[in-house]
């Protein structure tokens, strides 16, 4: 301490940073989207887990799902 000045007051700090994460992906089977939505519940490490979109597509030999969730905390 310089100065012989006592009582330091650490300084307040702020971190602005995003509070949401969006996770995109492919399924082959409907339910595999709503299966991990769950999971993610289960794990308590996000405050809400939302689908909110699952899509069909059929490439040329299966049909595949597009998904798309969004995860707080």
């Amino acid at each position: 301490i310089k100065g012989g000045k006592r009582g330091f007051e650490p300084a307040v700090v702020t971190i602005e940073a995003p509070r949401k994460l969006r996770i995109t992906g492919e399924a082959l089977d409907s339910a595999d989207p709503l299966s991990f939505v769950a999971k993610l519940k289960e794990s308590q490490v996000f405050r809400n887990v939302i689908l909110e979109r699952s899509l069909r597509e059929r490439p040329e030999q299966e049909s595949q799902f597009r998904f798309e969730l969004i995860c707080e905390w």
